[in-house]
């Protein structure tokens, strides 16, 4: 199967938010100089909350497009494996192989450092 491209392409206007970040930010001095501290620290945190609150809602577009399904209908589930790599990476890159998937992984630079092996055939197995 190929992905299309349109899959992994990065957002039109990823810093579209930060002028309306800046007006709230704006808005939320003005009350607080006008109306005292305790409505400038309720539009403090409700500006905030504006902001943060779609990063822990899945299918949020606030920042970005959001994939939720993969295109065809063959079940697909995307693999990520953080931390590493370790001494479970052979096997787990092993049972990947065996059926014949791929996975993600998240390597932290301090291990990837001291095992670059590892690191090498995690590329080399795709």
């Amino acid at each position: 199967m190929t992905t299309p491209e349109t899959l992994y392409r990065t957002p039109s206007h990823p810093h579209r938010w930060v002028g309306l970040l800046a007006l709230a930010q704006a808005a939320v001095a003005v009350l607080w100089w006008h109306l005292g501290w305790a409505w400038g620290l309720f539009a403090l945190l409700l500006s905030h909350a504006l902001f943060v609150v779609p990063v822990f809602l899945p299918r949020a577009r606030l920042y970005a497009p959001v994939l939720a399904r993969l295109p065809g209908r063959m079940p697909h589930v995307w693999l990520t494996i953080d931390d590493g790599p370790s001494d479970d990476t052979p096997a787990i890159l092993d049972l990947l192989d065996a059926y014949d998937a791929k996975a993600t992984f998240f390597v932290v630079g301090a291990r990837a450092e001291q095992r670059p092996e590892l690191v090498r055939e995690m590329v080399r197995r795709g």
